[in-house]
């Protein structure tokens, strides 16, 4: 389904630098001047859409040079699951065994693109605000709110993550050194990010799940309250009963359709992709193959012995669709690409394993 690719005012990729004033500074290699774009309603939706396709990044099957390309969320999990003792990689090699090992450093190249995409993603929200007036007056409020939403989700990812870092609001020149590297601290981007997330709140409805809506605000901001420095438990309570009380989600009775039936009543947000097609497909479902490898490594998120304990003790009827075991590994399966057929020995992937459409859960009504 689901992204056109829509480069606007952005560049195709970001060759970083990390020891340079070019790192956060995206250079144009093929644009369009932003100026005689947006002329119409049309054109202001193609630069919103574009936000989600920042977010949804380049497959590596694709595009193989890191220094070329944003991987969107397609690295997230190494920053995040990856890090705990739960998954660990297929091997000790390659800097994305270093999450896992604990031994990230400053010039970590996964590490670089996630930073560099979530900006990607800021820097294309600040561009689409600045001409908000030329879309149709009926919908300036909803394109602003989206943005805006997109803008605050990528800087509550970088927060969390980075802790202090630069707050970028409107559209920068290449030499605003100041704007571009400037680390400003997190009770202020938290500040920002709440002030986002309230107007998307109070604008947006629940007619999507794969573009901003109010209940993706309202639980985002329900992290938020939570994680900031000065927690707002009460606030977070409200903002989880209100999604509650919508109506408009309900938890899946087969655990397996949450990942699989995509778009289903519990999925409030996901950043959605196509299998099969190369310019919308992602490709870290297949690296968490592993026993029958058919991603690019040899293989990531495997299910550490400890994990595979708790869901045998605990998982319930979770369990038996969480992960698969082949000999002595044990592999995530939920997120093992689209069409997999687990009954066969070897597995049938499908056709093309690097190219999988399982779509990005970013929020479930299970959140």
């Amino acid at each position: 389904m689901k992204h056109i690719k829509y480069i606007v005012f952005m560049i195709t990729g970001v060759i970083f630098h990390s020891c340079s004033d070019d790192f956060l500074n995206p250079l144009p290699e093929t644009a369009v001047a932003v100026e005689s774009f947006f002329q119409s309603d049309a054109d202001v939706l193609a630069g919103v859409i574009g936000i989600y396709d920042a977010l949804q990044g380049v497959n590596e099957n694709t595009t193989t040079n890191i220094g070329d390309a944003n991987r969107g969320v397609q690295f997230e999990h190494l920053l995040t699951e990856h890090r705990t003792d739960n998954t660990r990689n297929a091997t000790l090699e390659g800097s994305k065994s270093d999450f896992h090992r604990y031994v990230v450093n400053a010039n970590n190249v996964e590490s670089e693109d996630y930073y560099q995409s979530m900006y990607e993603v800021i820097f294309r929200a600040n561009n689409i605000l600045g001409f908000i007036e030329v879309a149709d007056v009926e919908n300036q409020a909803k394109y602003a709110a989206e943005a805006k939403f997109l803008r605050a989700y990528a800087y509550f990812n970088l927060v969390r993550l980075y802790s202090d870092v630069p707050l970028v609001t409107e559209v920068v020149g290449p030499t605003d050194n100041e704007a571009l590297f400037t680390r400003i601290p997190e009770t202020q981007i938290y500040a920002q990010i709440v002030e986002d997330l309230q107007e998307a709140v109070n604008v947006l409805d629940n007619s999507a799940k794969a573009r901003a809506s109010k209940a993706a605000a309202q639980g985002i901001l329900a992290k938020v309250y939570m994680t900031q420095p000065n927690k707002n438990y009460s606030g977070a309570s409200q903002l989880c009963e209100a999604i509650i009380n919508s109506g408009n989600f309900s938890l899946e009775s087969n655990y397996s359709d949450v990942f699989y039936d995509e778009l289903n009543d519990e999925i409030i947000f996901a950043v959605q992709y196509v299998a099969g097609n190369s310019a919308e497909s992602q490709s870290f479902s297949s690296e968490f193959t592993s026993t029958f490898r058919q991603g690019r490594e040899d293989g990531q998120n495997i299910v550490n012995d400890n994990l595979v304990a708790d869901f045998v003790a605990y998982g319930g009827n979770r369990t038996e669709v969480s992960y698969v075991t082949f000999n002595t590994t044990s592999e995530v399966a939920k997120f093992l690409p689209e069409g997999t057929d687990l009954s066969v020995t070897p597995p049938d992937y499908g056709l093309s394993a690097r190219d999988a459409g399982n779509d990005y859960i970013a929020l479930r009504y299970a959140d």
